[in-house]
């Protein structure tokens, strides 16, 4: 079992609460560097503790098919941009 020390167990929880918040923004909340961030990142991600990111989705487009998901949730005048869930 991996020990996880309490800047890495704050850095998890807010990475869970919002995977794509910024680096720049991590390290102010947790009082560190951006390099002590991407370290950490590196290191827990090279040690299997994170495997990936991930989305959630808003409920009513959990049982939509992948193709097309975007214009049916999201709205198609709100970006031309086409995309897929894999």
């Amino acid at each position: 079992m991996t020990k996880l020390d309490q800047l890495d167990k704050k850095l998890i929880s807010i990475l869970r609460s919002d995977a794509r918040t910024p680096v720049v923004k991590l390290a102010k909340q947790l009082n560190v560097s951006r390099a002590t961030i991407q370290n950490r990142m590196h290191l827990l991600e090279s040690r299997g503790i994170i495997l990936n990111y991930t989305v959630n989705l808003k409920e009513q487009c959990r049982n939509k098919s992948n193709q097309g998901l975007y214009e049916h949730c999201c709205g198609r005048e709100k970006s031309p941009r086409r995309w897929s869930v894999r």
